[in-house]
């Protein structure tokens, strides 16, 4: 389990960046010099940043929250807002939400799961009075 881990959907991730009045290029420099067409999949929803990314994201969006508060302007928090006005956890109890971005997270909890079976395999093996670890592969 990832503790802390932060998640920005793709059209939160162009609010930031919106917000910050940066370009694409510039605004994939600030996150962890990744290209323009990085940041253009995260706000389409093709590809998911990684945890250090979505912190990069999570300090910009905190540093731009705190800079409209000190203006007096209204800090709506809408990080479950969808584009469609629906939040994720609305759309949780309806049913299973299949946005492209939540289908990407459910194959990388998939993967995760199956990595720890591995490792659980693995640390049984050894102490399952085997002559040696058993190699193994994904």
């Amino acid at each position: 389990m990832i503790e802390g881990f932060i998640f920005y959907s793709p059209e939160l991730i162009r609010q930031v960046r919106k917000k910050a009045k940066m370009t694409q290029a510039k605004f994939g420099k600030y996150v962890d010099r990744v290209s323009a067409g990085t940041v253009s999949r995260w706000e389409h929803g093709r590809m998911v940043p990684t945890p250090r990314h979505f912190a990069k994201i999570a300090e910009l969006d905190a540093m731009y929250a705190k800079i409209e508060s000190a203006d007096g302007g209204a800090a709506v928090d809408e990080r479950q807002e969808t584009a469609t006005g629906k939040t994720h956890a609305a759309a949780g109890e309806e049913g299973i939400c299949h946005c492209p971005t939540c289908r990407q997270i459910n194959k990388m909890i998939q993967a995760l799961e199956h990595r720890k079976q591995l490792l659980v395999d693995y640390r049984n093996s050894v102490h399952s009075g085997l002559p040696g670890p058993v190699p193994w592969r994904e």
